[in-house]
C-alpha cells in the first residue's frame, strides 16, 4: 500500500499536490514549459517581501498595544486570501466588485507571478508599478510607525520579559522544548 501511494505521488498525478517539492516536480513530469520571465519572479518577490516587512513592522507595532491582533490576524488573512483571486479567475470580482481588486494589494502580485510563470509574459506596466507603490508606502508607513513607537516597543517588550522572569519564567531555546519558549522553574536562575 506504501508503495502504491509513493508511486501515485512521484508519478505527478495526485490531486492537490505538496507545494514544497511535488510543484516543481510535477511540472517536469508533465511537460510544463518553462518561461525564461520566470527568472523575473525574483523582482516580484523582492517588492512583496518589502510589503510584507512593511505590513510586519504596523502589526507588531500595533500587537504591543492590542494584544487581540494575533487572533484577529488569522481571521483577518483568511478573509484576505478569499478576496484575492488566486482560487477563482479575477473576472468574478471584476464585474460584480471591482473594488475589491484595485484596493487589495495581494491581486497585483498575484497577477505579476501568473504573467510571468504561466503565461510566459511581462506583466502590463499598471500592474507592475501598483505593485511597487504598494510596497514602497506600507514599507515606509511601517518604518514610521515602528519608529515612532520604537521606545514603547522596546519598554514594553522589556517590561513582559522581567514580569515572566519574576514569575518563575526563565527563557530558554524554543527548539528544545517544542516552542513553548519560556518554563516554570522553582529556582530562580541568576
Amino acid at each position: 500500500m506504501i508503495e502504491q501511494d509513493c508511486q501515485l505521488l512521484l508519478s505527478g498525478q495526485t490531486v492537490g499536490n505538496c507545494p514544497c517539492f511535488i510543484g516543481g516536480y510535477d511540472m517536469v513530469l508533465n511537460q510544463t514549459i518553462f518561461y525564461a520571465t520566470i527568472l523575473l519572479s525574483v523582482i516580484v518577490i523582492f517588492f512583496l517581501s518589502l510589503f510584507c516587512l512593511g505590513l510586519g513592522m504596523i502589526l507588531c507595532t500595533l500587537f504591543v498595544f492590542f494584544r487581540d491582533i494575533g487572533h484577529f490576524y488569522g481571521i483577518l488573512t483568511l478573509f484576505w486570501m478569499y478576496m484575492t483571486p488566486i482560487f477563482y479567475p479575477k473576472t468574478l470580482l471584476e464585474s460584480t466588485a471591482p473594488f475589491v481588486l484595485w484596493c487589495n494589494p495581494l491581486y497585483y502580485y498575484v497577477t505579476a507571478f501568473r504573467t510571468l510563470i504561466m503565461h510566459g509574459r511581462i506583466p502590463p506596466l499598471k500592474i507592475c508599478l501598483t505593485g511597487v507603490a504598494f510596497s514602497i508606502v506600507f514599507f515606509l508607513i511601517g518604518i514610521l510607525v515602528f519608529e515612532k513607537n520604537k521606545r514603547i516597543v522596546s519598554v514594553t517588550v522589556w517590561f513582559t520579559e522581567e514580569i515572566r522572569y519574576n514569575q518563575g519564567y526563565h527563557r530558554v531555546n524554543p527548539l528544545m522544548i517544542g516552542g513553548n519558549a519560556y518554563l516554570k522553574n522553582s529556582s530562580k536562575i541568576h
